[in-house]
């Protein structure tokens, strides 16, 4: 029998992860709280704003009544026993294949997305509840899974979803002071915000690029410590970010500079286990994105040929190849070839699952090809209709 230890909870910290054990919200636990001091006479309340806060800083719980009593609350919910905590174990090895799996083989892993969750609440767990020397040896793990999660969270095409992990990891990197670590957590950020823009109306969409050009500039706070790929990518994203957001000329040919910068050192570059395989493709294919954002689609045409032939691959060998093809419709779509766009949405939304990231910027094309006075009424929008009704599950 595995030996097991009282826990006796000193942080909130603890707290956090004891709510995801027991699967309670912030709220749930507030409310209970507050339920539990409703007729004692030293009135204490708590909020889920102050609880959030407090677990992330990771406070000492004061004063001490209120720590006997969250003891007491969580006590009787694991009824009928104590609430008992086992030393945690875990196989660093086999977690950090699984780490490098996750970055490898992506969605294409059964239950990738809870497999990662999992993992990063055993290893807040090692840290909350284990012993110190395993609790430092782990902290850098549990920054890489929480990255890893939200990437496969975003992935998935719910990127507002993947920022809390993100965000998380981005704090504990700054807290190890690792600043690979502190430049990835902050770049995946800001991919997560490019991708909410797909979502939001155009009225917030200002507002959540400059979040996302604030969180490649985080990531380019030690970008003299980064590996060549990482400082690719972030400078590729970044110019894509800049792009949309560029008001004026001057703006547009800095966001140009920048992933003209980016395509050349694509071309010379190592795989990282842990992270993107950042290549040719990769910055060629944010470059039709730039050319696209500053209104230039015939440039962004020339540079879909830098890049592979689309005609003669099939597009689901990579995803990225996906995302390339729907850039490669929506520069048709805005050089007034509106037949080629309509066939190329349809090629993507025949080939298999889409994720909803994609699906909203396909949609948004079609709206496009929708307001065009003669093409709205052609036998090719007709059956590009009819795909993307069942794609939106109409």
């Amino acid at each position: 029998m595995k030996k097991v230890q009282m826990c006796e909870f000193m942080s909130w910290g603890q707290i956090r992860q004891a709510r995801k054990i027991k699967k309670w919200s912030a709220e749930i636990l507030a409310s209970a709280y507050n339920e539990y001091m409703e007729d004692i006479s030293e009135k204490d309340s708590l909020t889920t704003r102050s609880i959030l806060r407090w677990e992330k800083e990771n406070k000492k719980i004061e004063p001490v009544s209120r720590r006997q009593v969250l003891q007491s609350l969580f006590g009787l919910a694991i009824s009928p026993v104590p609430f008992l905590v086992e030393k945690p174990t875990f196989d660093f090895q086999m977690m950090s294949q699984q780490l490098s799996d996750f970055w490898k083989n992506g969605l294409r892993i059964p239950h990738s997305i809870n497999l990662a969750k999992s993992g990063v609440l055993q290893l807040e767990h090692t840290i909350n509840f284990g012993p110190a020397l395993q609790r430092n040896a782990t902290r850098q793990l549990l920054c890489e899974y929480m990255i890893a999660t939200g990437n496969l969270i975003r992935d998935h095409g719910e990127p507002k979803e993947a920022l809390p992990f993100l965000q998380d990891a981005y704090i504990l990197a700054v807290e190890c002071e690792k600043p690979q670590l502190v430049a990835k957590a902050a770049y995946l950020e800001g991919f997560c915000w490019l991708e909410v823009c797909e979502f939001v109306p155009y009225a917030q969409k200002q507002i959540i690029l400059n979040k996302a050009d604030r969180a490649f500039l985080r990531a380019q706070q030690h970008i003299n410590f980064l590996p060549s790929n990482l400082k690719t990518a972030i400078y590729s994203e970044h110019s894509v970010a800049k792009a949309y957001l560029a008001q004026i000329k001057s703006d547009q040919s800095q966001a140009l500079q920048i992933i003209d910068s980016a395509y050349l050192q694509s071309l010379h570059l190592e795989d990282d286990p842990l992270f993107f395989n950042i290549n040719k493709e990769w910055s060629g294919i944010d470059r039709i994105e730039v050319y696209l954002a500053i209104k230039r689609p015939n440039k962004a045409l020339e540079c879909i040929d830098d890049i592979v032939d689309l005609s003669s691959i099939n597009i689901r060998q990579k995803k990225r190849y996906v995302y390339l093809t729907i850039l490669s419709a929506e520069s048709y779509a805005e050089t007034n070839q509106h037949e080629q766009a309509a066939s190329y949405l349809r090629y993507v939304l025949d080939s298999g699952p889409v994720s909803s990231t994609h699906i909203a910027r396909i949609n948004d094309i079609y709206m496009r090809l929708a307001r065009h006075p003669t093409f709205h009424n052609t036998i090719d929008f007709a059956l590009l209709s009819a795909h993307i009704a069942k794609a939106n599950g109409l």
